[in-house]
This record gives structure tokens, C-alpha cells and sequence, in this order.
């Protein structure tokens, strides 16, 4: 009976993984032909209405963590192949130690997923903030040349990378089309809710605004970025053992209980197939996930 509950568990799985890769597809061409432009509309031979653009399912979470991971394809494609993992651990556990081993090996591979969500969250960020000092830099060397504001940015769009070089690049191609500059960057700042992103982009309307020197307040802003970029990596630095910590913490009690269901199969029969033995696991994993998440809360507070 068990083995007949597996193998269909294992059926459903996998054809939703089949089935999700599908409709990732299909809204990767829906977008391609949304870039495209409208198509020629023609008389419609009936009324019946076509299928309109897909609608996104996925949490926004979801999307943003992919991005912090530098996933450059749907994120539709990402919940196949995490799909598709559980699948395999679900299948592998079950058949190894039955549906409840199975159900705990699925739920390893959402709480890899959460751990390295935690690990990754805000990197783009990060590395956007990073980057700026440098783009500065680039906007002072050519305005100190005499070349208009928008050249420079189109200078920093072009030696960044990532998500600054996307932004500058997109400001840069709006202004040209005859959207103001000023508009421009006032997007910028709202797309990238970040302390630093709003203060660059203040200070070079204001800069450009006023008729003042854009090359000296780009430089000084520049060397504000780079001191305060000092001070957070000085925080990060002394944060990192609290980190390790925290790290082994929440890996040590899940390694220690699979460690011991492998050596010991007396008490894998008791944890895993008593109904006393699975409310200790349930607690036992609840409260070390809750301990990890305070413990990454209170460093990302002190960071």
C-alpha cells in the first residue's frame, strides 16, 4: 500500500513539474511578444474571446529572491526545478524509510530553500550600493571634461554591471526619447527605495538644477558613499561570528537527527513512526527554525 502511495505521490509530482516548465515557457513567449508590440488585429472568425496574457501566480518574494541569486531566466523555470527537487527527495526518503521519512526529506529541501533565501536576501542590493562610488566617479571624469550630465551617466551605465548598469542605462534611454532627466532619475529613486540611490540622485539634480559644479559634487558625494561603505563593511566583518553561529545552530540539530536515524534504526522507528516521535521532530525542526530566524533578524538589525 505504501509503496502504491509513493509511486503515485511521485506521478503527481513530477507531472506538475512537467507542467509548470510548460507554462513558464509560455509566458516567456507571451512577454517576448509583449516587447514586440501589439499585433495587427484581425476580424475574429467567432466570438469566442481569446486567451487573455497569463496571470502571475508566484509571490513577489519569490521573484526578488531570484534576482538576489543573479537568476537570469523565468521564475516560473525556478519553481519547476524546486518542484521537481522535492519530488526526487520526497520519492528517494519514501521508498528509503517510508512516506513520513519522505515527507521529511521534501521538507529539507524548503528548508534549504528558506536558508539560503536568508543568506542571499538584499545582495543586489548590496551590490548596486557598491557600485555607485565607482559610477560617481565616472560622472565626475566627464563632467569635469566639459560633457553634459547624460553623458556621464551613459559613461557609468556602460563601466557598471548588474542592476545599477540596467537602471543608469534605462535612465539614459528615456531621457533620449525626450523623457526629462529629472523624471528619470525621480523613477530611478522610487524603483530602488535605498537611502544611497536617493541621495545620488538629489544630489545631481540639484547639482544640474542649480548650475553648479557637477564633477566636485559627484566627486565629494563619491567619497561619502566610499566612507560609509567602510563603516558597513567594518559592522559586517564583526557581525560574521554571530553569523557562523547562527549557521551552525540551526544546521547542527538536523544533522544530528539524520545522523542518528542512520546509525540507530531503534530510534528512527521511534521518531519516525510513533505518533510521539513525529510531535518531537515537528517541534523540534518548528523551534530551531524559529531560533534561526530571530538569530538572522537581530544581526540583519545590527548590520
Amino acid at each position: 500500500m505504501s509503496g502504491a502511495v509513493v509511486a503515485g505521490s511521485a506521478v503527481v509530482l513530477l507531472a506538475a513539474a512537467v507542467a509548470w516548465e510548460r507554462r513558464a515557457a509560455w509566458r516567456e513567449r507571451c512577454r517576448r511578444l509583449d516587447r514586440l508590440g501589439p499585433p495587427r488585429r484581425r476580424r475574429p472568425r467567432s466570438r469566442l474571446r481569446a486567451p487573455g496574457p497569463p496571470v502571475e501566480r508566484l509571490p513577489a518574494w519569490w521573484a526578488a529572491t531570484l534576482a538576489d541569486l543573479g537568476w537570469s531566466h523565468a521564475p516560473e523555470v525556478a519553481a519547476g526545478i524546486a518542484l521537481a527537487a522535492f519530488a526526487t527527495m520526497f520519492v528517494l526518503g519514501a521508498l528509503t524509510g517510508g512516506v513520513v521519512l519522505g515527507v521529511v526529506a521534501g521538507g529539507g529541501v524548503a528548508v534549504a530553500a528558506l536558508l539560503a533565501r536568508a543568506l542571499v536576501r538584499g545582495r543586489q542590493d548590496r551590490l548596486l550600493v557598491a557600485g555607485l562610488p565607482a559610477a560617481l566617479d565616472a560622472v565626475a571624469r566627464t563632467a569635469a571634461a566639459g560633457a553634459p550630465l547624460l553623458t556621464g551617466l551613459r559613461e557609468a551605465a556602460r563601466m557598471s554591471s548588474g542592476h545599477l548598469a540596467s537602471d543608469l542605462a534605462a535612465v539614459v534611454t528615456r531621457t533620449e526619447l525626450g523623457e526629462p532627466l529629472r523624471a528619470g532619475l525621480d523613477r530611478w529613486a522610487r524603483l530602488r527605495p535605498l537611502p544611497e540611490v536617493r541621495i545620488v540622485a538629489s544630489a545631481l539634480l540639484l547639482a544640474s538644477g542649480s548650475g553648479g559644479s557637477i564633477a566636485a559634487a559627484a566627486q565629494r558625494l563619491s567619497m561619502t558613499l566610499r566612507e560609509r561603505g567602510e563603516s558597513r563593511r567594518l559592522v559586517v566583518a564583526q557581525a560574521a561570528q554571530a553569523r557562523a553561529s547562527a549557521t551552525v545552530v540551526g544546521l547542527a540539530p538536523v544533522a544530528v537527527v539524520g545522523a542518528m536515524t542512520m546509525a540507530d534504526s531503534a530510534a528512527a522507528d521511534v521518531l519516525f513512526g510513533t505518533s510521539l516521535g513525529l510531535v518531537c521532530l515537528v517541534l523540534g525542526l518548528g523551534m530551531d527554525a524559529l531560533a534561526v530566524w530571530w538569530m538572522a533578524s537581530m544581526i540583519r538589525s545590527a548590520e
